[in-house]
């Protein structure tokens, strides 16, 4: 609790979260869960990047509306 009330009392602390981005694979599946603004991106063997999961940030319009 006293880093808590510590880190509210600096300028740092204005704009920092939690964040979880947790990636699955199985043989024929890869499962992905995020929370805040962790990202996760697949790079493919031809050089093409395929995004899991999109960013849980308040000013986007779809999670904006979720809210």
């Amino acid at each position: 609790m006293k880093l808590d009330n510590d880190l509210k009392n600096t300028q740092m602390a204005t704009d920092t979260g939690c964040t979880s981005c947790v990636v699955f694979v199985t043989k024929d599946k890869i499962y992905c869960a995020n929370a805040g603004d962790s990202r996760a991106i697949l790079a493919k063997k031809d050089n093409n990047a395929v995004p899991l999961s999109e960013d849980h940030k308040p000013n986007n319009l779809g999670e904006m509306k979720r809210i």
